[in-house]
């Protein structure tokens, strides 16, 4: 493993607060450790013209970065009777699981995604939709409505880890609630593969608190993995509130000062 940091901007008049991202290198057989500490493979946040990453890319070396990850022990799901009534609820709709599949049919999913949510196009190489890259399995759930496809989600398995990579649909029908409907699916999928955690990736702002709502939860602290839901909910709805680098500032000494006891 080789660890970098980039010195990229500080505040230290005002208050303290350094801006300096880690990131890593590691060899393929040591990716299922990295997932166990933190790390995760970077796709979006550095410049494509950047040296560094292109020196990378060329010796097709992944880099990772470490950021506050969540994960769901996966042993620990139980699909429910209010579970399978939910999925036959629209029996209009209908789910299948794919090694492969057309990336234009995704990519159009895709951008229909980005226009509802407001989001920034982040994958224009369509690199993650491509092949797996956390390991040799990719899986690919593919839902359907009146047989055409309207949503899917990305999953690359390494070893008894796999990574959420990617979900999105078209909301064409909002009412089918895909998002809720999808994760019963991907966690019954990586029982049946033997997946001892599902890794969902950076979890920040209230966006991320629905996360925390299924069984198995656990959310990395930089020292280890907590369960600690009301924390993590915590400082996910901090974080929104914040909207200058003075905010950010004060969320640290919240983060470090001793807690009360309730």
């Amino acid at each position: 493993m080789k660890l970098f940091f980039d010195h990229i901007a500080g505040k230290t008049e005002s208050c303290e607060i350094i801006y300096s991202p880690a990131c890593a290198i590691f060899e393929t057989y040591e990716y299922e450790a990295a997932l166990e500490n933190g790390w995760s493979i970077t796709t979006n946040w550095y410049h494509n013209e950047n040296e560094w990453f292109l020196e990378c890319l060329a010796r097709k070396e992944m880099v990772w970065y470490q950021s506050r990850t969540s994960r769901l022990k996966v042993d620990e799901f139980k699909l429910k009777s209010r579970h399978r009534k939910r999925l036959k609820k629209f029996p209009s709709l209908s789910v299948d699981v794919f090694k492969s599949y057309d990336i234009d049919v995704l990519m159009q999913i895709y951008q229909k995604y980005l226009k509802h949510r407001g989001y920034v196009d982040m994958y224009g190489d369509m690199h993650p939709f491509k092949k797996p890259y956390y390991g040799d399995e990719r899986y690919i759930i593919v839902f359907y409505e009146d047989k055409e496809p309207i949503a899917f989600s990305i999953q690359d398995v390494v070893g008894r880890s796999a990574v959420a990579l990617q979900f999105c649909w078209d909301y064409v029908n909002p009412t089918l609630g895909i998002g809720t409907i999808n994760k019963y699916v991907q966690l019954e999928l990586m029982k049946e593969l033997g997946v001892e955690f599902m890794y969902l990736g950076t979890s920040y702002e209230s966006n991320s608190v629905k996360k925390a709502d299924y069984p198995g939860f656990q959310w990395w602290n930089g020292r280890m993995w907590s369960n600690d839901r009301d924390e993590y909910v915590r400082l996910c709805h901090e974080e929104t509130k914040a909207k200058t680098l003075i905010d950010v500032s004060d969320l640290q000494f919240q983060y470090f000062a001793p807690r009360k006891n309730t």
